[in-house]
Parts: C-alpha cells; sequence; structure tokens
C-alpha cells in the first residue's frame, strides 16, 4: 500500500471535526460514504460536517461522496450544501441502476482539465481495470449540463 495512503473506518463525522480543530489537512482527496443501513449518519449530516471537509482539503483537493438519490431532501439539502461551499464546482454521477449518486466537490485551486485528454484517459483506464470509465465520463457531462465547465473545458 502507498504510504500517502491513509483509510480511517469509523465515526467519520468526529474524525473530520478532530482534524479540522487540530488545524490538520492538506488531503489531496477524501472519500466518504455518507450511509449506513439506517441512512446517513448523524454526525456528518450538517453544513459544518462539509465545511470542515473542505478545510483539510488541499487547494486543488476533491472530495468524493455517495449520496443516496432515494432520500431526496436529505440529498438535496447536502447538494445546496456542497454547491454552496465549494463554488458551484461540483459535479453529480447518478450510479446506472442504483439510488446512489456519487458528489464530486472540487476545492478552488483545481485546474480545469480538457475534455478531449479526459475522455482519452478514461479509454485508458477502461483497458487497464475492466471498468466503464468512458460511460462514467459520458454520464458526468449528461448530468452536469451547467456545470461541468466549472471543470472541464471543451
Amino acid at each position: 500500500m502507498d504510504s500517502r495512503l491513509k483509510v480511517i473506518v469509523g465515526d467519520g463525522g468526529s474524525y473530520v471535526r478532530q482534524q479540522a480543530q487540530a488545524g490538520e489537512g492538506g488531503y489531496d482527496v477524501i472519500f466518504l460514504d455518507a450511509f449506513d443501513v439506517d441512512g446517513m449518519a448523524q454526525s456528518i449530516a450538517s453544513v459544518a460536517f462539509f465545511d470542515a471537509c473542505k478545510s483539510l482539503l488541499k487547494p486543488d483537493g476533491i472530495l468524493a461522496i455517495n449520496l443516496w438519490g432515494s432520500e431526496s431532501n436529505l440529498y438535496s439539502t447536502c447538494l445546496e450544501w456542497l454547491q454552496d461551499i465549494f463554488v458551484d464546482k461540483v459535479l453529480i454521477l447518478p450510479v446506472r441502476k442504483r439510488g446512489n449518486i456519487i458528489v464530486l466537490a472540487f476545492n478552488q485551486d483545481v485546474g480545469r482539465y480538457d475534455f478531449k485528454a479526459l475522455q482519452h484517459k478514461a479509454k485508458q483506464l477502461e483497458e487497464q481495470y475492466h471498468i466503464e470509465f468512458p460511460i462514467f465520463f459520458k454520464d458526468l457531462n449528461k448530468h452536469n449540463p451547467y456545470t461541468i465547465h466549472t471543470v472541464v473545458t471543451k
């Protein structure tokens, strides 16, 4: 395993709050699965939690979070918080044939990616890992017609 990778299993809300209060940070990416069998954990269902996540990221860092679209009120609220906190640099990726929606929130200094380069990289990754990255990229473009331009140039 890469020494830069840190996997924390536990209460994400407590961990993020502790790290933010301690002035920690410098994360390139935070991956967050916000749900368990009972729904979204209460410790992370707040604007303060997502604000703390942003503060832990590097200026060009990315928050990737798994939300459930079936909990529409909570999903809408979380999406609103993320759009406010990350100044609309937020993309959604509904997971086909599932209720999951992956949300990618980009910190302020994330550069803009080239559309054709991303398409090419998606094809390479599909060949390497046998995962449908070109379809994911197509879906990102499809489901974010008004915000894709904040992180991708065509």
